[in-house]
């Protein structure tokens, strides 16, 4: 059908609208491809037949002993589907992964890092990089630390904070 795929561990802060109708991944770092944030253009779009194409030419019996797994599956297949785009000259967009994951492998002093979002105190600065309307990430993913407690005055308990209040729900 197209459209998007968000994993639920991703803070969505700006809209994705100049990014619809494309096929596109977003790039973490090293070449890693993270299906995390994805887009399909139109029903029947290369990208989806290429993902297609590649998971039914899989050999699970093979990966599930060469100690394969969901997350490596999901990697592979996308740097599969990035190198044979580029092979056939297919337009598939990479999105630099400032947009979604700053965090990852660069320096930036208004990102928090993922293994800190939940836990350590957010400055001003902090929360204005995320704040909806800045125009800086699309979202911030935090990579699934869905065990870790939500500290009052972490950045996660801040921007739930900001978010409510927008939206008119604060108490």
């Amino acid at each position: 059908y197209g459209g998007m795929w968000i994993d639920t561990d991703i803070l969505l802060v700006n809209s994705f609208l100049p990014l619809a109708h494309l096929d596109w991944v977003y790039e973490g770092e090293f070449g890693f491809y993270n299906p995390a944030v994805l887009s399909v253009s139109k029903p029947h779009s290369p990208f989806m037949r290429q993902a297609v194409e590649f998971i039914r030419n899989l050999n699970l019996e093979h990966m599930a002993t060469a100690g394969g797994y969901l997350y490596t599956f999901s990697w592979e297949l996308m740097g599969h589907i990035v190198r044979d785009n580029r092979r056939i000259n297919h337009y598939m967009l990479v999105v630099p992964g400032c947009f979604f994951d700053a965090a990852w492998g660069r320096k930036h002093k208004d990102v928090v890092h993922w293994n800190k979002f939940f836990n350590m105190t957010a400055e001003d600065r902090h929360v204005a990089y995320l704040a909806p309307g800045t125009g800086v990430p699309f979202a911030y993913h935090w990579h699934g630390h869905w065990d870790y407690p939500i500290v009052n005055g972490s950045l996660p308990d801040r921007m739930e904070r900001l978010y409510l209040e927008r939206l008119g729900l604060a108490d």
